[in-house]
């Protein structure tokens, strides 16, 4: 199993993906985007990002541009909905903080 993490920062639009074999997807989504919500300071500034995470699981005989569209509508669910992550399953789309 194959997941994709995509990843946007509220304001920056800045996204990227990850590639995350096996089946911790969900975990790996959630410990980035914990790790990425951590207050950090720059020159004195407090900065806290708001990240959203999209996920998608690899299907047999799929091709991956599929598995990108697939995380990116999951991720702008995510943000939109303010899920924190969204992930999306072929026919469903399910979420949790």
């Amino acid at each position: 199993m194959i997941a994709l993490v995509t990843k946007s920062v509220t304001n920056c639009g800045d996204e990227f993906g990850a590639l995350i074999a096996g089946a911790e997807g969900y975990e790996v989504a959630r410990a980035l985007r914990a790790t990425l919500s951590y207050p950090f300071e720059i020159a004195g500034e407090q900065i806290q990002l708001d990240v959203s995470v999209g996920i998608a699981l690899s299907e047999p005989n799929s091709p991956g541009v599929n598995l990108l569209r697939r995380a990116d509508e999951a991720m702008y669910r995510a943000k939109r909905e303010r899920l924190g992550v969204a992930s999306w399953d072929g026919s469903i789309m399910s979420s949790g903080r």
